[in-house]
């Protein structure tokens, strides 16, 4: 209701004028410090000269730490001035008299004079209740115990420049106003934080145990994108002693997605976090001597057929192949070969009988003393033992040679009494022990860096081509041989032009990690996979061994599995094969928020079409719209004006993003040539490396629509079907989930092949 309308509106807006004077207080404070810091920094800086001992350096360097911790107290405190909180929970714990009176914002305040709470951050363990739990008896779980008590009161607000705007008590029954009301608004070009909106499902995700893995299947419009980012944030408020945000890697579809999510963890107040692509990290670690393949150019062959059946399908059983464990234990085969062909085949010898290591002893230090190690650090620490073993063997013959000369030379001095001879032979044992002194130093020199070559290095790349020269090494594996003679051959054929392709990482990630190591510079200790069912399960298990973490948090929807040829289709694989041991925790997110009743309807009819048993339908909140509209047509200009209809009446309801999806790139330029033709508006055709642009209408192919959300969606089928084929469907389904309010679909005769298999009574034909 209007807040003025609420009996507590007086007492509501005392406490929140109280609260944001609290934080101009604050505010105030901090930027009086950061000016003080400034003022200090600059006169340590003015003072600062090179003869100056590493004292005045570190002065410097904890006065800019400081400066940067007083920055961004004050951007916290600036985030919260015109809105400090959105809810309140009025909570008794069992055995105290009082209810206490919380209020929860983004981040947490306290007075200044007594240190109580003003406002109780959303990420803090009594937030769940508000999250969770209905008025009642509850409990919450907090860092070392169970609380119990009673809850009297889960109240909402809405705060506009620093206004009270509207005040919602949620009782048992009470539907979730805020969230609808969140849920009817337009599609921005950025994803947006949702504290105020987290629901039940999504916050038992969020707040999941931070010290084991995490595995989350979740239904297109599910918010699994919005609660990965919100779970970063909650893991680095209760884990900000232990490690930083540098430290947290989120892996993304592509930089198209990196852009489309950039702003919720600054809006959280999460900086730092390491985000990239599995491309970019793959370059960072494994190398870049060879070209990595655009992730998205395989699936576009297959999606526009470019090529026969039969070639299409041993294409896809290889990179299924590559991206399976039963791969993995072909490269693990490879690498026993590697130890072998490592395996010394003489022993250590200074000389011809100064005997230092044996070869067997140095082969139990390459393949069990020091099998922690990747293989050719082994390699390094055999050499240094080796180095020092030799050093000290050589100084002990330099000594037996020294006193064995030096005792001749004593022997001449005594028994030869003719001064001539003697020092003739005192000459003659002097050059003798100086040669053999010189021939022990150079045999000794020479020694260490002949023994090592014999244990030839090649880089990754080279094992990798390695790999599939000998068909042989895949017999044992009872596959087909035409299927061998492919892989192999178009395998060595890519390699041979320095190219790779997507599938091929998770082997050369595995082999770097398992022949040289991976240096993890950045020490990563929380990996967070979003779209994960696009990752192979090897990919996975590669990163896993590579970093040398087992905190994950993985996000995806099989359902939207476009990449099933190399991606994962059962997540029992990776619960058996990455974390057998881990106690992975395993949730579903089956409610969809994005998008109406009507539209998730239809689209649950593709998931029916698909005939996996591990795809559920997803499902839909309450909340209403107009059933899709699907409209055929046989002149290709005709959607044109169904498409300016769609776009007058979108502006009318005050929608702000407006995507045309084509069933392929392809299909998109035609639609785009057709549209610059007949139009005046402004278009943007979407790739994955593209980034949000300003125009009235954008056209996206369905594959990079994955992950994105607009107001209005317009399937429009010129010259491209979509079939029964699985990929068609995943494909169809990732498009018809797209929109938050509206769904058209115009298709040429012929090229919607499935609507004879589409309930009627879910769409209407013509506009309301």
């Amino acid at each position: 209701m209007s807040a003025k309308d609420h009996p507590d509106y007086s007492e509501e807006v005392e406490r929140l004028v109280e609260t944001r004077k609290a934080v101009e207080e604050w505010l105030g404070k901090a930027q009086s410090s950061r000016g003080e810091q400034r003022k200090h920094f600059k006169r340590a800086m003015k003072g600062l000269n090179v003869r100056d001992s590493s004292e005045g350096y570190i002065d410097l360097l904890v006065s800019g730490k400081l400066m940067d911790m007083l920055m961004r107290d004050e951007d916290r405190l600036q985030a919260i001035r015109e809105k400090p909180y959105f809810c309140r929970i009025d909570f008794r714990p069992d055995g105290a008299g009082e209810y206490e009176k919380l209020y929860i914002g983004k981040t947490s305040l306290f007075r200044r004079d007594s240190q109580q709470p003003v406002i109780v951050d959303w990420r803090a363990p009594i937030a769940t209740l508000y999250y969770e739990a209905r008025p009642g008896p509850v409990s919450y779980s907090s860092e070392t115990e169970t609380v119990t008590g009673h809850l009297s009161l889960k109240r909402q607000y809405e705060i506009e420049s620093g206004e009270l705007v509207e005040i919602r008590d949620i009782d048992v029954t009470a539907r979730d106003d805020l969230l609808a009301a969140s849920l009817r608004k337009s599609a921005d070009r950025r994803l947006n934080e949702i504290i105020s909106t987290i629901q039940a499902e999504q916050n038992r995700v969020i707040r999941a145990d931070l010290d084991f893995p995490l595995l989350v299947q979740g239904a297109a419009g599910s918010g699994k994108t919005t609660i990965a980012l919100h779970r970063i944030a909650y893991c680095l408020y209760h884990r900000a002693e232990t490690f930083d945000p540098e430290q947290m890697m989120i892996l993304a579809p592509n930089r198209l997605f990196l852009g489309y999510v950039a702003d919720v963890l600054p809006e959280l107040g999460v900086l730092d976090v390491y985000q990239t692509t599995f491309p970019d990290f793959f370059r960072e670690e494994v190398g870049k001597k060879m070209e990595l393949a655009d992730p998205d150019q395989k699936l576009l062959r297959f999606i526009q057929r470019e090529e026969s059946e039969p070639t299409l399908l041993l294409e896809k059983w290889c990179s299924r192949f590559k991206g399976s464990m039963t791969f993995k234990e072909v490269v693990d085969a490879y690498i026993e070969e590697v130890l072998e062909q490592l395996a010394p085949r003489e022993d250590f010898i200074l000389g011809k009988k100064y005997l230092i290591r044996t070869k067997e002893e140095i082969n139990r230090w390459l393949r069990v003393d020091y099998a922690y190690l990747p293989i050719y650090r082994r390699l390094e620490k055999i050499r240094q033992v080796l180095g020092r073993e030799l050093k000290r063997k050589t100084e002990e013959v330099v000594k037996q040679a020294e006193q064995y000369y030096d005792e001749k030379i004593e022997q001449v001095r005594y028994r030869i009494r003719d001064p001539e001879k003697r020092r003739e032979r005192v000459i003659h044992w002097m050059d003798r022990k100086e040669a053999v002194l010189e021939k022990i130093r150079k045999a000794s020199a020479s020694l260490l860096p002949r023994y090592m070559a014999a244990f030839r290095k090649k880089d990754v790349f080279s094992h990798y081509r390695e790999l599939f020269r000998n068909e042989e090494r895949f017999r044992s594996l009872s596959l087909p041989a035409e299927n061998i003679r492919y892989l192999c051959q178009t395998a060595s054929e890519s390699l041979d032009r320095k190219q790779l392709e997507m599938e091929d990482t998770a082997a050369l990630l595995y082999l770097k990690h398992r022949l040289y190591g991976i240096p993890n510079r950045r020490k990563i200790k929380h990996v967070v996979i979003d779209e994960a069912q696009d990752f192979s399960v090897f990919q996975i298990y590669a990163l896993k061994e590579a970093i040398g973490t087992r905190i994950f948090t993985i996000f995806g929807d099989l359902a939207q599995g476009i990449h099933s040829y190399r991606g994962i289709t059962d997540w029992q694989e990776v619960l058996d094969h990455v974390f057998p041991e881990d106690r992975c925790q395993f949730l579903t997110l089956e409610k969809s928020y994005r998008t109406t009743v009507e539209i998730m309807e239809l689209a649950n009819q593709i998931i029916g079409l698909m005939n996996a048993p591990g795809i559920l339908p997803a499902r839909p909140v309450v909340r209403h719209g107009d059933k899709p509209l699907i409209r055929l047509f046989d002149d290709p200009e005709e959607p044109v004006d169904w498409i300016r209809n769609e776009l007058e009446r979108a502006k009318t309801n005050g929608f702000r993003s407006v995507a045309v999806i084509g069933r392929s790139l392809r299909e998109c330029r035609k639609i785009e040539k057709l549209l610059k033709r007949r139009t005046d508006w402004s278009l943007q055709l979407l790739t994955g490396e593209s980034t949000f642009e300003d125009a009235d209408i954008i056209i996206v192919p369905a594959h990079t629509a994955k992950g994105l959300e607009f107001d209005l969606a317009i399937l429009l089928m010129l010259d491209e079907p979509y079939t029964r084929d699985e990929l068609d469907l995943k494909l169809l389904y990732v498009a018809m989930t797209r929109p938050l309010h509206r769904l058209a679909i115009f298709a040429r005769n012929g090229m919607f092949p499935l609507l004879e298999e589409l309930d009627p009574a879910k769409y209407c034909k013509k506009c309301r």
